[in-house]
């Protein structure tokens, strides 16, 4: 990628490449408050989570 400055100077930028990484899921943070916890959650709730979990994973 190339950027002209306001000199008129090409300056290029490297992009790097990384390997692969793989996303982290955290369930330290669940709340006990009944507004946002899972055990009062329909099944088909519950499910998709699980499915959004494994496609990211």
């Amino acid at each position: 990628m190339k950027i002209q400055s306001p000199q008129q100077e090409i300056k290029t930028i490297m992009i790097k490449r990384y390997p692969h990484q793989r996303l982290t899921f955290n369930f330290s943070f669940i709340t006990p408050d009944k507004n946002y916890d899972l055990k009062n959650r329909e099944k088909k709730i519950k499910l998709k989570l699980v499915q959004v979990l494994e496609r990211l994973s």
